[in-house]
């Protein structure tokens, strides 16, 4: 039911005096409880498709739950049957076991009520109703302040699908924050993620979920944090998140906190400023994620055991395009097109936030025409039972997961393989490199909006190219030379796709494209620095210069200059001794 119409409908029970009627319509916004309560079985308790709450003495009480009831019309949230068993029986179950209550006006009713059926073990669908209704109450009795409220209900703030894709949350809750103020100001920044950013929902509720464990580390209040508190706060976060990463992301969250709270006056000065290098994650590291390919075979092999059609389709869209899962799930039914240029699947990116569209193979496109012509009409391919959402992740892993165990899909080394969904992004990273297909468009493929993020997915697996390169050496470790099945394929590749920079003495194997340098006027020194023997005499020019600078830093007392030189000299002597070394025959 649209608001509009949920309007003229308790219009039309409040002004026209049928306080004691609950009217279903044949109007089409509210057909589908028309025709369920019009069923001969709920004769009982509705006659004509209305139902009689003249039992309710309090003429407030009886206006709340006939607006509250209208509120819960609507058939996208919920359908007339829940609406019956624990919203119209939780009433009657109240009349049924505690018929007193009604006899009590509504302040009365909802503290009488809340006591009474708080002890009770049974009586869940009038413990349903109550809670609901109470919620209700309290933001109609709030709606002007949400800050007075713990619990904020989502469609309050009717984000947009793109922000709450998979529609799952239904609410935020601050009780969890001990001090009053931090939660205040919790509530606060919550509200300004909703309402002025582009934050998918479920960001929000990690920061929300974040900030309210932080905030109960210290006691007092954020804006009366000293250096103990900061110094405190970051000992125990220390010893609870010993991975880097954790932590880091947590400060993270805290940071974007504090800047909010700067940036409306509600801090003088960041009380956590000194930490600030603690929230750096540092570079992507590239592991070898993917799925080995004895392991797809048998997944393939398993597929035929899973009757669900829809974890069939959403793994082989995640298989051959290479999408999210969470992308996967909530595709929408009208996703495929076919063109003289081939088959296609359009969704919505949620990390690009933009429509995009892959490749997929002619077999799948016709999978998927037939499954839909098998289904009634649905927003969601993958729809879930609940009416207007997609397809759970979870839902998806348990029945992938199962499937996988029963036909026991082993690793190459016998153990049990774990599914993820995420090891196929990588899959479909690695089986475009083994074609030679050009980096940008594995980005493209992927659809990631910076280099860095395809480097942490590529893994370089051309075995080929190592036995044409030179005999690098890292010359910030003077034992080993360049590895020969990770870094000399990795500057190989570097310099082949994204213009790694050259140097007079060497390689630089830091691409343009990935920004500044961090070891700028260093890179002897610098781990991205490579070099080979046929740069051994502009290594030995350079060692004649710095040890005339030596010679002069010594004479006008430049001591910083000095320091710095004599480590210079030092890895120059050491890069020249391991050329000349692998220069004489054996």
């Amino acid at each position: 039911m649209s608001s509009k119409s949920k309007i003229i409908a308790i219009e039309k029970a409040i002004y026209t005096g049928c306080l004691d009627i609950l009217e279903f319509t044949f109007s089409a916004n509210d057909k589908t409880f028309f025709d369920y309560f019009s069923d001969p079985k709920h004769s009982e308790v509705c006659k004509s498709a209305s139902i009689d709450l003249h039992f309710i003495e309090d003429i407030l009480l009886r206006r709340k739950i006939v607006e509250y009831l209208y509120h819960c019309m609507d058939s996208k949230k919920i359908n007339p049957n829940t609406f019956y068993s624990y919203r119209i029986r939780g009433i009657l179950q109240i009349r049924e076991k505690y018929p007193y209550l009604y006899n009590f006006n509504y302040n009365e009713f909802l503290q009488n009520a809340t006591t009474r059926l708080k002890a009770e073990k049974r009586l869940g669908r009038a413990k349903a109703f109550l809670y609901s209704f109470s919620r209700y109450c309290e933001y109609i009795e709030h709606i002007d302040n949400l800050f007075m409220l713990d619990t904020w209900e989502i469609e309050w703030f009717n984000l947009s699908m793109e922000r709450d894709y998979a529609r799952r949350f239904r609410r935020l809750c601050f009780s969890g924050v001990n001090n009053d103020r931090n939660r205040f100001l919790l509530k606060r920044y919550i509200e300004y993620c909703l309402r002025n950013t582009d934050n998918s929902l479920n960001t929000i509720m990690g920061k929300n979920s974040t900030l309210k464990n932080v905030l109960n580390f210290i006691e007092r209040p954020i804006d009366e944090w000293d250096n103990e508190s900061s110094k405190s706060l970051v000992s125990i976060l220390l010893n609870r998140y010993r991975k880097k990463e954790t932590l880091a992301s947590r400060l993270i969250t805290l940071f974007h906190f504090i800047d909010y709270l700067l940036l409306h006056d509600y801090l003088a000065d960041n009380p956590m400023k000194q930490y600030k290098d603690l929230a750096r994650i540092g570079e992507f590291h590239h592991k070898t994620t993917s799925v080995d390919h004895s392991v797809v075979k048998q997944i393939f092999y398993a597929l035929g055991s899973i009757e669900d059609k829809r974890i069939v389709i959403c793994f082989l869209l995640i298989y051959c395009t290479g999408m999210r899962l969470s992308e996967a799930c909530n595709i929408k039914t009208n996703c495929t097109e076919r063109t003289e240029a081939g088959s296609f699947v359009h969704y919505y990116s949620l990390k690009m936030k933009k429509d995009v569209c892959n490749v997929i193979p002619e077999s799948l496109y016709d999978m998927i025409e037939e499954y839909r012509i098998s289904r009634k009409e649905e927003n969601f391919l993958f729809p879930s039972r609940k009416k207007g959402i997609a397809m759970s992740a979870t839902y998806f892993y348990n029945h992938m997961r199962e499937a996988l165990r029963e036909k026991n899909v082993l690793n190459p080394d016998g153990s049990p393989y774990h599914f993820t969904a995420h090891a196929f992004r990588h899959l479909m990273a690695v089986r475009m490199r083994e074609q030679d297909i050009p980096f940008t468009f594995i980005q493209e493929q992927l659809h990631h909006a910076s280099p860095e993020m395809t480097l942490a997915y590529v893994e370089y697996i051309d075995r080929v190219k190592i036995h044409k390169m030179e005999n690098f050496i890292k010359t910030h470790d003077s034992e080993q030379y360049f590895d020969r099945e990770a870094d000399v394929e990795y500057v190989e590749y570097m310099r082949a796709n994204l213009r790694a920079q050259i140097l007079p003495d060497g390689l630089c194997c830091r691409p343009i494209k990935l920004g500044k340098c961090l070891h700028y006027n260093s890179c002897l020194t610098c781990p991205d620095y490579r070099t080979s023997k046929k740069h051994l005499n502009d290594h030995k020019n350079h060692l004649n210069r710095i040890n005339q600078y030596i010679i002069q830093c010594q004479k006008n007392g430049w001591l910083p200059q000095l320091e710095s030189s004599k480590v210079i000299r030092d890895r120059l002597i050491q890069i020249i001794s391991k050329l000349e070394e692998d220069s004489d025959p054996k």
